[in-house]
């Protein structure tokens, strides 16, 4: 792992190398390119190639980046998962010559590509794992792991092409090859897929145990087949759905001996609710609509779909009829969101998710009442935990967020919990974290930057109070608004928030966004939106030494229109953070105004190069959390 995790990249990259796979989106491909041994990602505009392709690239390697906080969401570790080691900043690729390994994937998505929607669309997620456009209820109420091609896909079709096989007086032998021809295919099909992999060891393994008579048993099988997966192919330490998958299928074998002994539909039922517990620290939800109607979903989504989209393939005359059996699907799921509830939870870390396994193997195999129920409580309290710690911590916490070209802070103490602004990955980070209550969502102006999850926040979370600059036009709906100018104040337990902005409309938006002192404790940190010159200069002319503050969030993300000498004479701030995002067009941040905060002996935080930084107060102390070096 930890030889995975630090493979030195050079800074250029020059070189032929082959695709492997990619990602159709309207203006650009992301393709997945193979070099050597090793893998990596590159961004293409007005890209025309297929999988196989060799083409030659020359460009700049790039680093991908660990977690960007506690629990986060890490992109390194997540394209290790899939043997993807690095970023190529593309100069200049072209087409060398094309090869047939992969004719028979693009042949099929060519062929797919000419199915009408939403077979198209469907087929392209469910079956080549294009990420396609699906219905959106799939994804609000956590059903895509429905759309994924699995173990009970794949065996369901072979049990039906050997049942078709044996109907003709097919040898079993023959039944056997036909078995292996379905997954080899399957394999080229779906580019080594992580499921077929498995599947096809495991059934080698099973025939090698027969011939051989070792009389192994199945529990032992599937140990090794994830053992041969994990020596074939090492990164899948890092791949999540590895150890899902490991720990279902360790589940079946476990309780099948109790299951088993029950009626068919008390037995699926118990298969599905089962599965959905092991689920619940990976979705971070908990469904009712699931829990209850897993086994018909299986059923008619998962395998229905799946077979529909196989039908399809081989009559495709019948597209239009079978279109409606997955708009219906679309219709039923629907309905079923309007009554269904869903409980968000935080994100457990790696050690409590194994505490979690363990208890819950615990509680399923509770023979009396009175484990039952305190395995039962001890699951509850343990996915409850970060929240738990969330209302009793003493800290008192800001963070700036590492959203990419954006800006979200929030601040978090057991009295008030404030977001300021709301780009990418706000209302990830604030699920994972377990907030669940905002008392002030501030939106410093209207723009996309600022703003863009701002909605679903409100949607999704009990947002009590929504704060706007009365001189902007925002579109955005809450019913408790409150729109704030200059020498506005708010109080929210332990904090105190004075407002120096806007003192009048001002002809650019920038200017017109919120700027506030947060005081708490002896502690003051200065937000500043993306206020430009006009509006820095009055303000710093109407406040004067009321602008001091131990931090600045640097306004309108490190831009020279802003943070000028005059602004940080008065500040005089310790730390400065710059939010921004890596290899941004707009030349963020200034080189200038960098060098205005080094001369002014500002020590400064950049998100694009830090990550999330945290900053963590009790009434005496204080630390800064990086979450990167």
């Amino acid at each position: 792992m930890y030889v995975y995790e630090n493979i030195k990249l050079d800074k250029t990259f020059k070189d032929k190398v082959v695709i492997t796979n990619i990602y159709e989106h309207d203006t650009y491909q992301i393709l997945t390119v193979k070099h050597k041994s090793k893998k990596y990602q590159a961004f293409v505009f007005n890209g025309n190639f297929e999988c196989g392709d060799i083409v030659f690239i020359n460009g700049e390697f790039e680093n991908f980046y660990g977690k960007d906080y506690a629990n986060g969401f890490n992109e390194k570790r997540y394209n290790l998962s899939q043997n993807i080691i690095g970023k190529i900043r593309v100069n200049e690729i072209y087409l060398v010559k094309q090869t047939k390994w992969f004719e028979l994937r693009n042949g099929l998505i060519n062929y797919v590509n000419t199915f009408d929607e939403p077979i198209k669309s469907y087929f392209n997620e469910f079956i080549l794992n294009q990420g396609a456009a699906i219905d959106e209820v799939y994804h609000v109420l956590n059903l895509t792991h429905l759309l994924n091609l699995t173990g009970i896909q794949i065996y369901t079709l072979i049990y039906i092409v050997r049942k078709i096989l044996f109907y003709f007086n097919v040898k079993p032998k023959t039944q056997d090859k036909a078995k292996y021809i379905i997954l080899s295919l399957l394999m080229l099909i779906l580019n080594g897929s992580l499921t077929i992999l498995r599947i096809l060891i495991y059934e080698v393994l099973k025939s090698l145990n027969k011939y051989l008579k070792l009389d192994l048993p199945n529990y032992n099988l599937l140990h090794i087949t994830f053992i041969i997966l994990l020596f074939i192919r090492p990164y899948y330490v890092f791949n999540v759905s590895f150890y899902i998958v490991f720990v279902i299928l360790n589940f079946i074998h476990l309780f099948r001996p109790m299951f088993n002994k029950l009626d068919v539909p008390i037995n699926s039922f118990l298969y599905s609710f089962m599965i959905s517990l092991i689920l619940i620290p990976f979705t971070q939800e908990i469904s009712i609509f699931s829990f209850l109607l897993m086994p018909i979903l299986i059923i008619i989504v998962s395998l229905g779909t799946f077979f529909v989209l196989i039908i399809v393939l081989i009559f495709p005359f019948l597209q239009t009829m079978l279109s409606n059996y997955i708009i219906v699907i679309e219709r039923l799921l629907n309905l079923f969101y309007t009554y269904n509830h869903i409980i968000k939870l935080p994100k457990l870390s790696k050690e409590l998710i194994v505490l979690y396994v363990i208890l819950l193997v615990l509680f399923l195999s509770s023979k009396h009442i009175k484990h039952f129920l305190i395995y039962g409580i001890s699951l509850v309290v343990l996915v409850c935990l970060p929240i738990f710690k969330l209302y009793i911590s003493p800290y008192v916490e800001v963070s700036f967020l590492n959203v990419g070209q954006g800006d979200t802070a929030v601040i978090n103490h057991q009295s008030c919990t404030i977001v300021v602004d709301s780009y990418n990955y706000s209302y990830a980070y604030l699920q994972n974290k377990g907030i669940r209550e905002i008392d002030y969502l501030i939106l410093s102006h209207s723009d996309l930057d600022h703003t863009k999850e701002a909605q679903k926040i409100i949607n999704e979370l009990h947002v009590k109070t929504l704060v706007l600059s009365k001189y902007v036009d925002y579109d955005l709906k809450h019913p408790n608004t409150r729109y704030i100018k200059s020498d506005d104040l708010i109080t929210c337990g332990i904090f105190t928030l004075y407002f120096y902005g806007p003192i009048r409309p001002y002809n650019k938006v920038n200017d017109n966004s919120l700027v506030f002192k947060l005081s708490f404790y002896d502690k003051s940190i200065l937000f500043t939106g993306d206020i430009e010159t006009e509006s820095e200069m009055e303000i710093l002319a109407r406040y004067k030494d009321m602008l001091q503050s131990d931090i600045l969030k640097v306004s309108h993300h490190g831009s020279i229109t802003s943070t000028h000498e005059a602004m940080l004479k008065k500040i005089k701030p310790m730390y400065g953070i710059i939010s921004y995002g890596n290899n941004n067009t707009y030349g963020f941040p200034n080189q200038i105004v960098r060098s205005r905060l080094k001369t002014y002996k500002v020590q400064t935080y950049e998100t694009a190069l830090e990550g999330t930084i945290t900053f963590q107060y009790t009434k005496k102390r204080y630390k800064v959390i990086k979450n990167r070096n």
